[in-house]
């Protein structure tokens, strides 16, 4: 039997407030010690009798111990949560003796690469992980809107209370019921100085109600008193006071800052007191949302799977022959792209995986772009072009030709107005692909960019099973769920099942999700890699704009979710069994109709926002646009009633309503 590794953590007294389920995870898969160091001498002592040694901070600790000669024998691992990169730690701590950085937050490590560039050479190895959080131990209560506001933690010039009692303020002139519910611990005197005085000087003794700090038990406890947790920091990353409220179900009200936008929905999120107000007095309130969002993202169980996948690369990395490092085509493309292509390849180039093949598919180019691609293949070997003669109109036509043509085992396909995340994008897909050999398709989350490539907010993929791809896609009005421009795929997944990218020049938008429907009816199996791993860019171009389009292409996927799978599926919420075959084709008809006409209502009423963005269209074009919705509404509901008469009434009322919109 073989010996479990030993694994040392390594933490400074109090430090270890995100370790505990860390290590009680990964406890049966290693042999752990939890050390709470106070002397050189026990860093020393317990370096030597670890395989692995993790210091939880980028602390006085890991400066000692990368130091050690005893370092260059050990693997080494460091986690930085944030406060060390605005520390000189990062700058003293010998990094040519660690194996493995652990970064919880996109922005910190943004921070910290750019302040280390020069001391370690790019040749450190950097993941960024998420913190997870226990959800079993946080009992859920369904609430609804009042007037308890909740701080949680510690009160310093991070956090910014001065901002969450301006907020309160406003509420409390507003409506003298609110209440503010301090609990934590205050860190600096000006802080604490600056509460005492804005409480007596606005008259709030009686409405701002300080609990101290807080043990876990008394936390649960004082968590069932308040509707809404309100934190104002300036920098943050998961920020474990929101998601531990929103496991509970409380509803968030966070400060916009760098870190929040890759952690949290836009919803949640506000950029002045005005609308920090408006979100607390607004009618919308859901607790099992707020729960379920924690439990999708940032479950303890998540988080463990992730290191337990850093742990076991860092002590048994893959060989390096042909099976272990197998070909993967990168395919990227081009429409009079050139202000984005530099950024595209070099992203792709500058990759830590040595065996990529990349294929740039043009078409018909008219900025320069062409010239500036026969320079990258003149210098790179591995990048292979093709020309189009003739623009095609979209990249659908290019995406097939990739597709075809490649020669990789995987293929990942980009936009040239797109890049990869960071250079150990590919070798983390392969990787997970040589861990699971079932797997055809892996993607991780995508960082949205503006075009002068600045950050915006995080799309965060969730594992769906087959069935809920299909449901998912139905209801939201056939948008896809999976990224087919931003996943890896398994060639021969598409060799096996004799499968070609279905390329249709009248579906400009929404090919990759018609054909990631086609595999779901072949079974394709998919993974997550819990971290960004592309960037995509917003820009005025995008095609997800192009509402006719659009419209094409939302008929082709829900059409072919109707013709190619059980209703059962993609309308679960009938009983279906309990009905005859007649009523049961009139209730799908019924259903299908319906949802065709809330689809165009949706475009009817204007309440298009695409990509974070408000489209504006004028009311006779979009009288245009959603006939062909209209059209396969009447055709449905007409359906139905040749099936039964169930729906009569309600169709007579849907008809009602489309005449008097006056589309023809």
């Amino acid at each position: 039997m073989e010996m479990r590794k030993k694994l040392v953590f390594f933490i400074i007294p109090g430090g270890d407030a995100f370790i505990d389920d860390i290590i009680n995870n990964l406890s049966n898969e290693y042999e752990t010690k939890k050390v709470i160091v106070k002397t050189y001498e026990q860093i020393n002592k317990w370096m030597k009798w670890a395989d692995i040694c993790w210091f939880e901070w980028c602390d006085w600790i890991v400066i000692h111990g990368s130091k050690q000669e005893i370092a260059k024998e050990k693997k080494i691992i460091c986690r930085i949560h944030g406060y060390e990169v605005y520390t000189n730690n990062i700058l003293r701590t010998k990094w040519e003796n660690v194996d493995q950085l652990i970064i919880v937050a996109p922005h910190v490590r943004r921070i910290f690469e750019e302040k280390t560039k020069n001391l370690y050479k790019g040749n450190l190895k950097i993941e960024t992980v998420f913190c997870g959080i226990n959800t079993t131990l946080y009992p859920f209560k369904k609430r609804k809107k009042g007037f308890n506001i909740g701080y949680l933690g510690f009160m310093d010039f991070k956090k910014n209370i001065p901002l969450t009692l301006d907020i309160f303020k406003k509420l409390h002139d507003m409506d003298s019921r609110y209440k503010l519910h301090l609990a934590g611990k205050f860190k600096d005197g000006r802080t604490y100085e600056y509460y005492k005085y804005f409480i007596k000087y606005n008259k709030l003794e009686k409405d701002v109600l300080f609990y101290g700090w807080r043990n876990f038990h008394q936390k649960i406890e004082w968590l069932k008193k308040i509707q809404y947790i309100l934190i104002s920091s300036i920098d943050e990353g998961l920020c474990f006071a929101a998601a531990e409220s929103m496991c509970s179900g409380i509803k968030p009200i966070i400060h916009n800052c760098e870190g929040l936008k890759d952690h949290y929905n836009e919803k949640y999120i506000f950029d002045n007191i005005d609308e920090a107000v408006k979100m607390i007095t607004s009618d919308e309130y859901n607790s099992n949302e707020y729960r379920k969002f924690i439990e999708d993202n940032y479950s303890s169980a998540r988080e463990k799977q992730e290191i337990l996948k850093l742990l076991k690369n860092l002590i048994k990395k893959p060989e390096k022959h042909s099976e272990k490092n197998p070909l993967v085509t990168v395919g990227i493309t081009n429409y009079n792209y050139i202000n984005f292509l530099d950024e595209c390849l070099n992203s792709v180039l500058n990759q830590d995986y040595n065996n990529i093949e990349i294929l740039i598919v043009d078409d018909c180019s008219t900025d320069g772009s062409i010239e500036k691609i026969k320079e990258y293949e003149q210098k790179y070997k591995n990048i292979k072009a093709i020309y189009h003669s003739k623009n095609s109109g979209n990249p659908n036509l290019s995406m097939k030709e990739i597709i075809e043509i490649a020669k990789g085992e995987y293929f990942f396909i980009l936009s040239t107005d797109d890049f990869l995340y960071d250079n150990n994008v590919i070798s983390k897909h392969v990787y997970s692909f040589l861990n699971d050999k079932t797997l055809d398709c892996v993607y991780g989350n995508t960082q949205t960019v503006d075009c002068k490539s600045n950050k915006k907010a995080v799309w965060r993929s969730i594992q769906f099973n087959n069935d809920e791809v299909i449901c998912k896609t139905f209801q939201k009005m056939g948008s896809g769920v999976i990224p087919f421009c931003r996943a890896m795929f398994k060639k021969d997944f598409f060799i096996k099942n004799k499968l070609k990218f279905i390329y249709d020049p009248d579906n400009v938008v929404g090919l990759d999700t018609l054909n990631t429907l086609v595999y779901v009816k072949y079974g394709f199996k998919r993974n997550i890699i819990n971290c960004n791993t592309t960037c995509y860019r917003l820009h005025e171009n995008n095609l997800t704009y192009n509402i006719k389009g659009r419209i094409k292409s939302i008929i082709s996927a829900m059409e072919y979710i109707v013709n190619n799978f059980d209703e059962k599926i993609y309308i679960p919420e009938i009983q279906w069994d309990k009905y005859d075959t007649n009523k049961r084709k009139s209730i799908k008809m019924y259903k299908i109709g319906k949802h065709y006409f809330n689809t165009a209502m949706v475009y009817y009423n204007k309440n298009i926002r695409l990509l974070n963005r408000c489209i504006c269209l004028e009311q006779e074009q979009i009288k245009e646009y959603i006939q062909p919705l209209i059209l396969l509404s009447q055709k449905y509901l007409d359906k139905s009633i040749t099936e039964s008469e169930m729906y009569t009434k309600e169709i007579k009322i849907l008809k009602a309503q489309i005449d008097s919109m006056k589309i023809y």
